[in-house]
């Protein structure tokens, strides 16, 4: 089954131009912190560092749709899946997407 954990519905568009809409079961997220580095003309500089998120256990047969960060930093972790090929309207604006992204 796949879980959608980002704060938006996902709108995946098939080949056959079927949209399967999945929508959200709550948000996970990293936690993070900044800490300032310098400042370029005025304009502070930072690093952020990413650490923990709450991420459910891994449950044989379902996928967790997450963000490409929260994917990307847990490597290990087979079912986490994030949006791939990004469908954007005239504004620039994402509707769908064409495929899920795997570790």
């Amino acid at each position: 089954m796949l879980k959608n954990l980002t704060p938006h519905v996902i709108t995946i568009v098939m080949a056959n131009g079927e949209k399967i809409e999945i929508p959200s079961h709550g948000t996970v997220r990293l936690s993070e912190t900044t800490s300032a580095i310098t400042e370029y003309e005025g304009v502070p500089i930072v690093r952020k560092t990413y650490g923990s998120a709450d991420l459910p256990p891994e449950n044989s047969g379902d996928l967790y749709i997450v963000s490409a960060l929260v994917r990307q930093a847990f490597p290990e972790r087979k079912d986490l899946v994030s949006p791939g090929d990004l469908i954007r309207d005239e504004n620039g604006s994402v509707i769908g997407c064409r495929n899920l992204i795997c570790n």
